[in-house]
């Protein structure tokens, strides 16, 4: 497998991994409000920052490009759907700030529930996808397109920020993860 379209793969597991600590976090009935707005607000943290701007923003600022560039119309048809799966995650991240903002967490839980249900499906069509193009992609060309993912998450996130919210993943494993 080509080196950037691994690298989108090895962030999809990553976002995977933090739906199902969302899960948790939604059932943990334990905890005072104040404990779970902020984790809640961590998770859209991690949402804004990592899927969106990083994970994101390299596939359209880069992949999609390139893949549009192909003029293959099936794979237009592909691109204009995942674009539009991302707007759509733009927007329930969008309602999950505006429902802690008011500190509605039941309204939190059902957006975040529809955003977990909206990119389960999605990291399943690109998974899907990312398996037929990256054998068509030159391995220089996903050298290339690897390279600029770099300097994007330099750009973008900045040095050392996604290192970060690994880090934060891992607390909430420790946290949430308890049987």
């Amino acid at each position: 497998m080509g080196k950037a379209i691994q690298d989108l793969r090895d962030e999809h597991a990553s976002i995977h991994h933090v739906l199902s600590l969302m899960d948790r976090m939604l059932m943990d009935y334990m905890s005072q409000p104040s404990v779970k707005l902020r984790y809640y607000n961590e998770l859209t943290t991690f949402y804004k920052v990592f899927a969106d701007a990083c994970h994101h923003g390299k596939e359209e600022r880069y992949l999609f490009r390139y893949l549009a560039s192909l003029k293959d119309p099936k794979i237009d048809v592909v691109l204009d759907e995942l674009k539009d799966d991302h707007m759509q995650a733009r927007r329930w991240v969008a309602r999950m700030d505006d429902a802690l903002f008011v500190e509605d967490l039941n309204e939190f839980a059902r957006c975040a529930r529809e955003y977990r249900d909206l990119l389960i499906l999605h990291i399943e069509k690109e998974d899907r996808f990312f398996a037929l193009i990256d054998g068509m992609m030159e391995d220089e060309v996903q050298r290339v397109i690897f390279s600029e993912f770099e300097l994007h998450e330099e750009d973008v996130i900045g040095y050392g920020v996604h290192e970060e919210l690994h880090k934060m993943i891992d607390q909430w494993g420790e946290i949430f993860n308890r049987e």
